[in-house]
């Protein structure tokens, strides 16, 4: 936390016993296919608040399997190009506060255990949410989840896009705050059967 790393050298950790790591606010530079070898039993990885970060390879968390929380919060940018594809394991997810590219709506399709999502505030417009040619939404494969912060975001569309959250049977809790939407079509939320708690301020 608040040190200067900027590269990780590419070597095995071998801390086999390691399951919580905090990168936070540092100056990593580079994240690739080998920066998180050897760490079978993390957990935590916090590498939050890394600015202009880049990530050269999809595989990037391919070997951190069993990690259940993830912070990438404060990433300017930040691409989603399939990083997440084998994080069956993954429980909470924050990606507040970046600017997010996405190059297709299947980023989530294998994270069925995910249960929190955080992308506040990440510039994210309702296209970027739904496929309309396939009629896919970003959030296909959120089987489990159940909390969804999407607030300060742009969605002044939101009411021609009734797809976008018809994956998200399980959810309790999903808060559209600040996020520029003057019509509401309440169709759009029908398959949220399970909300308990909706945030429209």
């Amino acid at each position: 936390y608040n040190n200067n790393i900027y590269e990780i050298r590419h070597n095995d950790w071998n801390l086999t016993s390691l399951n919580r790591l905090v990168f936070s606010m540092n100056a990593l530079q580079v994240l690739e296919d080998r920066t998180f070898n050897s760490l079978p039993n993390l957990r935590f990885l916090d590498i939050a608040s890394n600015d202009n970060m880049k990530i050269n390879t999809m595989s990037v968390f391919s070997n951190v399997s069993n990690l259940q929380t993830l912070n990438m919060a404060y990433i300017y940018p930040l691409s989603l190009n399939g990083i997440f594809a084998n994080m069956n394991k993954l429980l909470v997810l924050d990606l507040q506060k970046v600017k997010l590219t996405i190059d297709s709506v299947y980023q989530f399709t294998n994270t069925s255990s995910l249960q929190a999502l955080n992308m506040s505030n990440a510039r994210l417009k309702t296209s970027m949410l739904f496929n309309n040619e396939t009629k896919t939404s970003l959030f296909t494969g959120l089987v489990s989840l159940r909390t969804l912060n999407l607030k300060s975001n742009s969605f002044p569309d939101l009411h021609q896009f009734q797809g976008i959250f018809s994956p998200l049977s399980h959810l309790l809790e999903l808060d559209l705050a600040h996020s520029q939407i003057s019509i509401l079509n309440s169709n759009i939320f029908s398959s949220l059967t399970s909300l308990t708690n909706l945030i429209l301020d």
